[in-house]
C-alpha cells in the first residue's frame, strides 16, 4: 500500500510504485508479484506511469518469476475521460511479461464511431505510450477496447513480443478497436515479433489526419484474422495492416513479417496508402503474405509511394488480385514469389485510373520481378 516501502514485506500498491517514489533509481527493477491490480477510485481513469530511468540503465516494471499478474480496468468507472488501464507518461522504461485485460463483457453497441464515450462503451484500452524510449516486452493483451497505442510523441517505443488478441467492438458502422494503433515523428518506432489476432478492425493500424507516420518498422510479427469478425464473409473486410490518414508516410520498413486472412474472404491484407496523397520511401522484403482478396481487392496495396523496394515476399491468394503498385521508374520490384489464379492479378494505378496486367506484361513492360516467379492455380 501508500504506507509501504517497496520491500518484499512492505510492498507499494502499484500506483503507487508507478508513481516514481524517490527510491526508484534508474536501472532498478519494480516486481509485480501474482494477483489482479485494479485501481481502487471509480473517477480514476486507470494506472499511470512516471516512472522515468536513463538511456543507458532503464528503470523494469516486470511480472515476478513464476507468478500472473493482471492488469484490469477501474470498476464501476465513473469518470467522463476514455479509460485506459495503463498509461505510460515517463521515460526510459520497460514492461515486461504481465497481462492487461478488462473485465467489462461489452461488445456490441448501437454507436457510429472509433471513440464512444465510456457512458456508451464501458470499455478501457489497455495501453496507451505517450513517453519516449518505452519498450513493451512480451506483454499479454486481450479483451479490451483497444490494444497497444503508441503515439507521437513516444519517441523510440517498442513493441517486442506482445502476444496482442481479441480486442475491440461492433458499433452500427462495424467493427472497431484495433490491437496496434501507431504514430511516430522522431526516432524509430518498432514492432517486433509480436502476435496480433482476431481484433474487430485492423491488427495494425498506422493512422492519423494531423499527425506523423515517420520511421516506423515492423519486423517478424504474424498478424492474423483481424477486421473481419463483425464483418459478413461476403462483403469486404478491413486490412490486417493499414498506414495512411491523410498525412504523408515515410521510411516505413515491413520486414519479415507473415499476414494471413482467410482464403474466402473479401477485402485487402495489407494497405499502406489509405487516403494519403503522396508518401516516400517504403520496403517491403521477406514477407509471407496469404488471404482472400475477392470482391476486386488486392492482397497488397502500396500505391502514392515516391520511392518503393519490393523484394524476396512470397504472396498467395486465389480469390482476388494479388498486389496494386505505381509504375514508378526507379521502383525496386524484384524477387518475388506469387501464387493467384487466371486472372490479371497486378494493377498498375495511375493519374488516369487502375489498370490490370498478367504477371508477363508485369516483367517486360515494366522491367518488375525479372527474378520473380508466377504460379497459377498451384499452392507453396
Amino acid at each position: 500500500g501508500k504506507s509501504g516501502n517497496g520491500s518484499q514485506a512492505r510492498p507499494w500498491d502499484l500506483q503507487t510504485a508507478l508513481r516514481h517514489p524517490a527510491s526508484v533509481r534508474p536501472g532498478d527493477t519494480i516486481w509485480l508479484r501474482g494477483g489482479v491490480y485494479s485501481p481502487r477510485l471509480p473517477y480514476a481513469p486507470g494506472f499511470r506511469s512516471y516512472l522515468t530511468g536513463d538511456p543507458k540503465a532503464p528503470i523494469i516494471v516486470r511480472q515476478y518469476p513464476g507468478e500472473r499478474a493482471t492488469l484490469i480496468e477501474t470498476i464501476g468507472y465513473t469518470g467522463t475521460d476514455q479509460q485506459v488501464v495503463l498509461s505510460i507518461w515517463g521515460y526510459h522504461t520497460w514492461f515486461w511479461g504481465f497481462e492487461i485485460t478488462n473485465t467489462n463483457a461489452t461488445r456490441k453497441i448501437d454507436v457510429a464511431g472509433s471513440n464512444p464515450t465510456p457512458a456508451e462503451l464501458p470499455m478501457a484500452s489497455a495501453v496507451d505510450v505517450v513517453g519516449g524510449d518505452i519498450k513493451l516486452i512480451n506483454l499479454i493483451i486481450h479483451d479490451t477496447r483497444g490494444g497497444l497505442a503508441l503515439w507521437t510523441s513516444a519517441t523510440n517505443a517498442e513493441a517486442y513480443g506482445c502476444i496482442v488478441y481479441n480486442n475491440g467492438w461492433v458499433g452500427s458502422d462495424g467493427g472497431q478497436g484495433p490491437g496496434i494503433y501507431c504514430q511516430n515523428r522522431r526516432g524509430v518506432g518498432r514492432l517486433r515479433d509480436n502476435i496480433v489476432f482476431n481484433q474487430f478492425s485492423p491488427g495494425i493500424f498506422g493512422f492519423t489526419v494531423n499527425s506523423f507516420l515517420r520511421n516506423i518498422s515492423l519486423e517478424r510479427n504474424i498478424v492474423f484474422n483481424n477486421a473481419h469478425m463483425a464483418a459478413d464473409t461476403t462483403k469486404d473486410t478491413g486490412a490486417q495492416v493499414l498506414f495512411g490518414g491523410g498525412t504523408r508516410i515515410e521510411n516505413l520498413r515491413i520486414l519479415d513479417n507473415c499476414f494471413y486472412q482467410a482464403l474466402d474472404l473479401h477485402g485487402p491484407v495489407i494497405r499502406t496508402d489509405y487516403g494519403a496523397i503522396s508518401n516516400s520511401d517504403v520496403v517491403f522484403a521477406g514477407n509471407y503474405i496469404a488471404g482472400g482478396s475477392g470482391g476486386g481487392n488486392n492482397l497488397v496495396s502500396a500505391t502514392r509511394f515516391d520511392s518503393l523496394v519490393f523484394s524476396n515476399n512470397t504472396l498467395y491468394s486465389t480469390n482476388g488480385f494479388l498486389i496494386n503498385l505505381e509504375p514508378r521508374p526507379g521502383f525496386a520490384v524484384d524477387r518475388n514469389v506469387y501464387y493467384g489464379n487466371a486472372n490479371r492479378n497486378f494493377g498498375l494505378t495511375t493519374t488516369n485510373g487502375t489498370s490490370q496486367s498478367d504477371f508477363a506484361e508485369w516483367q517486360t513492360t515494366l522491367g518488375f520481378d525479372v527474378q520473380g516467379n508466377y504460379f497459377q492455380d498451384a499452392t507453396p
